[in-house]
């Protein structure tokens, strides 16, 4: 087996990191269209960058170093990141069925992702030394840059009110979690195993109503008591724009701000 060099191989590393985090940001963004905040936006798109490289790179790094080559390397990085999505679909309570067609996917994926990141490895050594160097700084840098954008706003957004509340203002009554998931039935949900232990641990109620056929005005309805001819959430802002939709009146009395 012809070894790859350091730089080759931590090269490779990175690059399948970065490919493995694009899809992970696309389907992350793709169940959440529509944050509120721009640092949310960016939260959800960087996140999984910095959390594929951080253990990707030295990942590929030892397992390429130690067994020779850059396809080694891409494997290391790839193979774990594709179980994670099995174990995530397997966990959620998916069919056998769709986890075969789940794994099918992520491993055919996997495989193009591992060999993608191989030859844009191999392309770049082709590039002249200077080049090069600007086009691994200019990532470094950048993703310098987001890691420090996303930890100073996770910080100022945990600071401001999410965090733990004080000793002191500990509420006299229970305490209530609202778990909502989009776009999922109610027979469907039965199935899963993790809405089977909460149903099992509490109170199922089998009759639901909506006010609204989609998310943004029916969790409105849910947050404020009120229909959606009253909150108003959801209406549209453009004929051409379908994600332009009015947001919750942010002075409307709610249950989270009652509840404090």
């Amino acid at each position: 087996m012809t070894r790859s060099s350091p730089v080759r191989v931590l090269a490779t590393s990175f690059i399948a990191a970065a490919l493995a985090a694009a899809v992970d940001t696309v389907l992350t963004l793709g169940s959440n269209p529509d944050p509120a905040r721009a640092s949310l936006r960016l939260g959800l798109a960087v996140s999984p960058l910095l959390t594929e490289t951080a253990w990707g790179c030295p990942a590929g790094l030892i397992a390429g170093w130690r067994f020779g080559g850059a396809g080694v390397a891409a494997a290391a990085v790839i193979a774990p990141w594709a179980l994670g999505i099995v174990l995530d679909a397997w966990r959620a309570g998916q069919t056998t069925v769709a986890l075969v067609i789940v794994g099918i996917i992520v491993t055919l994926g996997g495989i193009a992702l591992g060999r993608l990141a191989v030859d844009a490895a191999a392309g770049m050594a082709r590039v002249p030394a200077a080049p090069r160097r600007l086009v691994w700084t200019a990532a470094v840098l950048a993703l310098l840059a987001s890691a420090l954008s996303v930890t100073r706003s996770g910080l100022r957004t945990f600071g401001g009110g999410t965090g733990p509340c004080a000793s002191g203002a500990a509420p006299a009554g229970p305490n209530i979690l609202l778990v909502s998931v989009d776009a999922l039935r109610a027979d469907t949900a039965r199935r899963m195993r993790s809405y089977q232990r909460l149903a099992a641990a509490g109170i199922e109620y089998t009759e639901h109503f909506t006010s609204s056929p989609w998310t943004l005005p029916s969790i409105a309805s849910l947050m404020t008591g009120l229909p959606p001819d009253q909150h108003r959430a959801g209406l549209s802002l453009s004929t051409y724009a379908l994600l332009a939709k009015t947001p919750v009146p942010a002075g409307l009395p709610s249950l989270p701000r009652t509840l404090g």
